[in-house]
């Protein structure tokens, strides 16, 4: 004979809902899927980040951005201007470059690379 123990806990098996194998195993391919395209997701936008975004010089040790002081045009300026190459062959901005005896002035700020020429060069 059963006591009432026994069917009482008999009972209590059968009325726990279990879970069948399939919707474990349908649960936990889901949950890798899902997995595997946010990692997809993110390596594809850091990787589009990466080619947009400047590259940082490798010989900089306390600076963490490298900002240009000067950035050379993409054309050099053309025609007379304040810059001319001084007697050392320095390309050099002046007031008055014509009143001081300079041959020739540039816009250019690098004197359009003339300056190794002493033709062109300011006199002392």
């Amino acid at each position: 004979m059963a006591t009432a123990q026994n069917i009482g806990s008999q009972t209590d098996q059968h009325s726990r809902p279990r879970i069948k194998p399939t919707r474990v195993i349908t649960l936990f391919i889901l949950l890798i899927i899902i997995i595997s395209a946010f990692i997809l997701y993110f390596l594809y936008f850091a990787k589009k980040q990466s080619s947009v975004a400047p590259s940082i010089p490798s010989n900089t040790t306390t600076a963490r951005f490298f900002i240009p002081t000067t950035v050379p045009s993409a054309a050099p300026l053309l025609g007379p201007g304040p810059y001319a190459c001084d007697p050392s062959g320095i390309c050099n901005i002046y007031q008055d470059a014509v009143g001081l005896g300079c041959p020739k002035t540039y816009a250019d700020p690098y004197c359009l690379g003339a300056c190794g020429d002493t033709n062109v060069r300011c006199p002392k």
